[in-house]
């Protein structure tokens, strides 16, 4: 999923540039085209820092974790269990 999102993005910064040059030429207006360029570019990015915070926040959460206590809630599971 991730992967067709990046092409998607890659190809509509194509499309954006080419209507800024379009635009830079007096064939059309250069808004929408630095709206395209902006967007696209928000698109391609953001898909590669979102798993990045995603992950610090796991490794954050795991670093906290008290093994004595789930070493503790492990054993009583054993214990259940037999």
């Amino acid at each position: 999923m991730g992967f067709v999102a990046y092409i998607l993005a890659l190809v509509g910064l194509v499309l954006a540039i080419i209507g800024l040059i379009q635009a830079i030429k007096g064939k059309a207006s250069k808004g929408m085209a630095i709206a395209g360029l902006i967007l696209n570019t928000l698109a391609f990015i953001i898909p590669w820092i979102y798993p990045m915070l995603f992950a610090g926040a796991a490794m954050n959460e795991l670093n906290n974790i008290d093994t004595n206590q789930l070493n503790d809630a492990l054993q009583q599971l054993n214990d259940s269990l037999q």
